[in-house]
């Protein structure tokens, strides 16, 4: 297979799969959705291990209610 100058994503996958869409939508569609899955997935993998904020203990905030006690 000599590959032409100009060879594109369409030609590429046309010589792998025979197919340019998928349920009537091109596969340049179900390639964006493919990474936007991919990119969620690895930034909630990501973030389930990150280590979580202690909290610091609250200081009661003295308040003319509670100084009068």
């Amino acid at each position: 297979m000599i590959l032409p100058i100009f060879y594109t994503f369409n030609d590429f996958w046309d010589d792998i799969f025979g197919i340019h869409e998928l349920w009537g939508v091109n596969m340049g569609f179900w390639v964006g959705i493919a990474l936007v899955i991919i990119l969620i997935i690895v930034l909630m993998i990501t973030f389930w291990f990150f280590p979580k904020k202690k909290e610091k203990p609250k200081k009661e905030k003295k308040t003319k209610a509670t100084k009068e006690k």
